[in-house]
């Protein structure tokens, strides 16, 4: 067992704290908002991640941080999409409610709403590569209709 685990092996705040750490510089991945990323650090710093199962906290952290989509952690996780997808949502509404036990005054003001905090990236295209952004271009020529001069 690392120092940095605790006992069962489950990751420890300082854990998820590094793998939502998104370096200063570098571009979100397409479709997160700066504020899931705040929440998610908030979240972190009240322990929010312990209350729920490790591999939701793993992919809540994958999902928000690298251009991984749903299908692509359903795959990893050898689950359906949809199970990733309500496990992500339920984590997020989970972590939430801990949060504003912690920290109270971030209820007041609703400083993360739950609409805009579970809102996933999948809503936006994400292209992972030139070359599928190029695949997608060359589709979308070939369905055009000939112009007539």
């Amino acid at each position: 067992m690392t120092a940095e685990q605790q006992p069962g092996g489950e990751p420890t705040e300082e854990d998820m704290t590094r793998l939502i750490t998104f370096q200063e510089g570098r571009q979100l991945p397409p479709g997160v908002q700066p504020a899931q990323l705040d929440f998610l650090r908030e979240a972190a710093r009240v322990g929010a991640f312990s209350w729920v199962r490790v591999n939701t906290a793993k992919m809540i952290a994958a999902y928000y941080t690298t251009e991984a989509t749903y299908a692509d952690l359903a795959k990893e996780y050898g689950i359906t999409k949809q199970a990733v997808q309500e496990r992500i949502s339920r984590g997020m509404g989970k972590m939430r409610r801990v949060l504003y036990r912690e920290r109270p005054e971030l209820t007041e003001e609703d400083r993360y709403p739950l609409a805009q905090m579970k809102k996933g990236k999948d809503e936006t295209e994400i292209f992972k590569s030139a070359r599928h952004q190029e695949r997608r271009s060359r589709a979308s020529q070939m369905r055009k209709p000939p112009q007539l001069p």
